[in-house]
């Protein structure tokens, strides 16, 4: 029975219900150590009738094993890892270690846990309980936290009890310490005699209602001293210490031993035991036990059977401190543990850790003994320190990996060595998503290092990280000063994407040409792509149209060479290149294709970059509902993998859609966080989005004076940054704006400045920007046709109608002005359809509302598993693509069936493709 738990344990059975009826929920039982998080588990697990109970904790001492918790939670339904997709089947098997290979995308391992779990969810409701998280291997509670922030339709329930539930990211239940009536019947029932009047009072202050605290202390309340104030942990540790305090010696040290092997291996613990008893000689041993106070001493009655080894801990056993079952010890509560182990002195401690390194079978651990066992450097402990660490970055712990090598860095005397090793730890930290642990690690790492190779590799790290952090001018500094030998052409071509990034053309130019004249007749295909991609974006960037053949030239290298099909970074270059040519086709297909490998990959930290590129395509062509799901999956990954640079540039490119479709408060929001981010990062290129996405809100809104504030900043930002490039220039709207202000004198420069680089250019969109901003609409309406962004044609095309409507052809407008409302409304930009409405309606006619579209009623996620499905995938291979479970897109399929009224993925394919084809893809022909 759970005491004065009453509102909690309601939590508990509305959650257990809902996994019942097939819905799943996820909660984090929160609080300081005793204060009942466990009780509450066991509560649920004794109420999951019917349930598949899958249970697993984190063990102090274990943090650092590689997969440990998980491999406990999943044990009982490892032989269903073959239903899994191949990908995360093979991802999974070597995490756990139950076959070679490498693990992979840390990601893929929890998409394999969330297939895994919703698939035995099918067969019965599961409830899933981990307690003490905060000690789970960071690896394991990845994956778990991975597969939680996915649940939504499974008949499953997930568990989790930790002390902080700060980094879980889950729904909170906090527990505070018993009410007073609550702690006096709890100690009513442990005291085992009457409390004389006020000492329960004098418990209850002491322990601030903490339950552990109540029960370790009920049988000395009527006689115990207490002071309020007291930590709760430090009074139930020492209440655990004074039991362990009055137990024998021989009980005291197994005790001690038993702490100092986490697993509660009772085989283990057996032959430790027996070997210390024996007085073993070998040489680790028997300096260590020389060192140990009391292990060492003369005359010492250790039992000398293995069969007797363990009797001493009977008495533990007796005094409530442990329990043994089968084959396995366990303490009665982590701070028992802990007593245990800080009871025993230093070198007993070390002494322990070195029997169990002889005795232990699994490698990892050993390697972790060892190295509790050393005083001071010891190269052979950090030898098998670093193995462990390589064999848990094969295994896709990073964590565990960068623990590791971290450790055997710190215990090795050779400074070269140490110098591999930290570095070696810094790239497990980085692939772990420990951004600030792996700028430590390789601060060190440069600091020791001699070796002009590993100097390399450690900048090549430490420019790549900062990019992927958004710290662009720094990646792009780190990068150009450290490219040197075979790697020298691939850092330049990532410090031009830094460089471009940072709105920097200047150093984007310089790079790109030293990557270009880096390349040897031995550099490989993929070195010379992307220096090809970085030279042609440099030389666009800065004004110059011989940029377009080197682009044009790479993606068509790209394409002779299958091996590069599905490698997501070099089709991302190659689809960035298209799509600053504004060859939406080419984009198009490129980024589709690294989109469609990281998904098969399952590299999910590969996929924010395509995404949010195919947003930018989407959203500057005809289909910005799409623009909105894939920016929405670009952010919510980009948050998840720790990368600023595809954060900020997925909440720009979704403000700028915002801002067309007249959504103020969440284009402010989206807006402002990305400009945040711009500012206190460097990333200029994406300040820019920003820059437009608040200009063109207002230019909708009407506000003149507020758009002229954007665009005249973005005017300054292009300026201070040297950037020529017409495309991206505002001088069309900033004149435009200028001119309705009535102020023509500022005007007419900015145009005339625009026009040369526009006509240097030569390309469609910033000609027909240029012709609709002289008033000849009908050249910019032809420049419009060859490109696909159909929102600036419904610009011209309302412009054309206003200036014909003034002219008092007010028949001649209709056209124009009824095919503007048509594609705005197709667009979903409203402010600008309603504009267009009352130009229509001032030349004498009023045009039909129009009716929502097909897309207008999905949710961002609906429309990706609209999307998915419509491709012709079936719901799982869907689930894969998406890391959602099954009955997950299933639940939003449905959703989308019943919004569209619809049944059959035929019909959904067909709505789809209606929605588009309501677009005008081409401008009617009008006069002039």
């Amino acid at each position: 029975m759970v005491i004065g738990r009453a509102e909690e344990l309601a939590h508990v059975d509305q959650l257990l219900a809902s996994a019942r009826l097939g819905t799943s929920e996820a909660l984090a039982i929160t609080g300081e150590a005793g204060i009942g998080k466990t009780a509450l588990l066991d509560y649920a697990v004794s109420k999951a009738t019917g349930m598949t109970v899958l249970r697993a904790g984190g063990v102090e001492t274990e943090a650092e094993i590689p997969f440990a918790g998980l491999l406990s939670l999943l044990r009982p339904v490892l032989g269903r890892i073959d239903e899994l997709p191949a990908p995360q089947a093979a991802a999974l098997r070597a995490a756990l270690g139950l076959a070679a290979g490498a693990g992979g995308d840390r990601f893929l391992v929890g998409a394999a846990t969330l297939t895994l779990l919703t698939a035995c969810a099918e067969d019965a409701p599961l409830l899933v309980v981990i307690d003490d998280a905060q000690w789970l291997d960071e690896s394991s509670l990845g994956a778990i936290l991975f597969a939680a922030r996915r649940l939504l339709a499974d008949a499953l329930a997930l568990l989790v009890a930790s002390r902080d539930g700060r980094a879980l990211g889950l729904r909170e239940l906090p527990l505070g310490g018993l009410d007073r009536a609550g702690a006096a019947a709890l100690l009513d029932r442990h005291a085992g005699r009457p409390l004389p009047p006020g000492a329960a009072d004098r418990v209850f202050e002491a322990t601030l209602g903490n339950p552990l605290a109540l029960v370790e202390l009920a049988g000395s309340a009527a006689d115990l001293p207490l002071e309020p104030g007291v930590p709760v942990q430090t009074t139930v540790e020492q209440a655990f210490a004074a039991r362990i305090a009055a137990l024998p010696e021989p009980t005291r040290r197994l005790l001690a031993l038993a702490a100092a092997e986490e697993a509660g291996d009772l085989v283990v613990l057996a032959r430790a035991a027996t070997t210390m008893a024996a007085g073993d000689e070998r040489p680790a041993a028997a300096a260590l036990r020389a060192d140990s106070e009391g292990a060492a001493a003369a005359g010492d009655d250790r039992g000398a059977a293995a069969a007797s080894a363990l009797d001493a801990l009977g008495a533990a056993e007796s005094a409530g401190l442990v329990m043994l079952a089968l084959d396995r010890l366990s303490f009665c509560h982590p701070l028992a543990r802990a007593a245990a182990y800080r009871a025993a002195p230093p070198s007993e401690r070390r002494a322990a850790h070195a029997v169990l390194a002889e005795v232990e079978p699994d490698p990892d651990r050993r390697a972790w003994h060892r190295a509790a066992a050393a005083l001071g450097p010891d190269d052979d402990a950090a030898e098998a320190l670093e193995q462990a660490g390589l064999r848990a970055k094969d295994r896709g712990a990073y964590t565990a990996a960068a623990s590791s090598l971290e450790r055997a860095a710190r215990l090795t005397t050779d400074t070269a060595t140490r110098a591999r090793r930290l570095f070696q730890a810094a790239e497990a930290a980085w692939l772990a998503g420990h951004a600030d642990r792996a700028d430590e690690r390789l601060a060190e790492a440069r600091a020791l290092s001699y070796d002009p190779a590993l100097n390399v590799e450690i900048d090549q790290l430490r420019g790549h990280a900062a990019l992927s952090r958004g710290r662009a001018r720094e990646a792009h500094d780190i990068l150009v000063t450290a490219a040197t030998g075979v790697h020298a052409a691939e850092m330049l071509a990532e410090a031009t994407e830094a460089a471009a990034i940072a709105a920097e053309p200047r150093l984007m130019l310089a790079a790109a040409r030293r990557a270009w004249t880096a390349l040897t007749p031995h550099a490989t295909e993929r070195a010379r792509i992307r220096a090809m991609i970085a030279l042609g974006m440099a030389l666009i960037y800065t004004g110059d149209d011989t940029g377009a053949p080197w682009l044009r030239d790479a993606a068509d290298l790209l394409d002779a060479h299958p091996d590069f099909a599905t490698d997501p970074e070099l089709l991302v270059s190659a689809a960035v290149g298209a799509l600053w040519l504004r060859e939406a086709e080419r984009g198009r297909e490129l980024v589709g294709r690294a989109i469609d490998a990281a998904r098969e990959q399952g590299a999910v930290g590969a996929l924010p970059p395509p995404l949010w590129l195919a947003g930018r395509d989407a959203a500057t062509s005809d289909r910005p509902h799409v623009a909105v799901a894939l920016y929405e999956e670009a952010i919510r990954l980009a948050r998840e993998t720790g990368q600023a640079t595809s954060l900020c540039a997925g909440l720009a490119g979704l403000a700028c859609v915002e801002a067309r479709q007249g959504r103020e408060a969440e284009c402010r929001e989206h807006a402002g966080e990305a400009l945040a981010l711009t500012e206190s990062l460097g990333l200029a290129f994406f300040q820019l989005w920003a820059l437009d996405a608040m200009a063109d809100l207002e230019l909708g809104r009407g506000d003149l004076e507020a758009a002229l504030t954007h665009l005249t900043a973005k005017e300054r930002l292009l300026q201070a940054r040297d950037i020529a490039d017409p495309d991206v220039s505002p001088a069309p709207d900033l004149a435009q704006t200028l001119l309705w202000l009535d102020r023509a004198d500022e005007a007419e420069p900015r145009l005339q400045a625009f026009a040369r680089a526009a006509r240097a250019k030569g390309q469609p969109w910033s000609l027909a920007r240029l012709a609709r901003a002289r008033g000849d609409y009908a050249t910019a309406l032809e420049h419009h046709a060859r490109t696909p962004d159909r929102f600036e044609t419904a610009r011209t095309l309302l412009a054309q109608g206003e200036a014909l409507r003034r002219a008092r052809r007010r028949a001649d407008a209709r056209e124009p002005l009824r095919a503007a409302i048509a594609t705005f409304d197709a667009l979903g930009a409203a402010p600008w359809a309603e504009r267009a409405r009352r130009e229509l309606q001032a030349s004498g006619e009023t045009a039909r509302r129009r009716d929502p579209l097909t897309l207008d009623a999905l949710t961002p996620r609906e429309l990706q598993v609209a999307l998915v499905v419509a491709e012709g995938h079936t719901i799982r291979e869907a689930a894969g693509k998406l890391f959602l479970s099954p009955k997950t897109v299933d639940h939003h399929l449905q959703s989308v069936y019943r919004k569209l009224a619809i049944d059959s993925r035929a019909a959904l394919a067909t709505a789809l493709q209606q929605d588009q084809e309501t677009l005008p893809m081409r401008a009617p022909t009008t006069p002039t």
